[in-house]
């Protein structure tokens, strides 16, 4: 699996005219290639862009998670942890 992030400030680079917020590509029989895109709005007389409300969506969908956690820090678990005897 590979995961790669690019962040673009604008149009004027070369090879990044046009781009797609997302793509997912599997390789397998038979293979499938996904592009997604943000889309903004239309007509509502808001400035607010598509992105805005792709953010806010996963930030208001995290309220009840957020209210429910434990009080403190959070510390993510050890995913591999040391072992001398590797």
């Amino acid at each position: 699996m590979t995961l790669s992030v690019n962040w673009v400030m604008g149009n004027t680079l070369p090879g990044f005219e046009t781009y797609d917020h997302w793509k997912i590509a599997i390789r397998g029989k038979p293979g499938i290639d996904i592009a997604m895109n943000i889309v903004e709005p239309e007509n509502t007389g808001e400035k607010t862009r598509g992105e805005q409300y792709a953010v806010a969506g996963s930030v208001v969908n995290a309220i009840p998670e957020v209210c429910a956690a434990p009080a403190g820090i959070f510390h993510f678990p050890l995913f591999a942890p040391y072992r001398p005897r590797f």
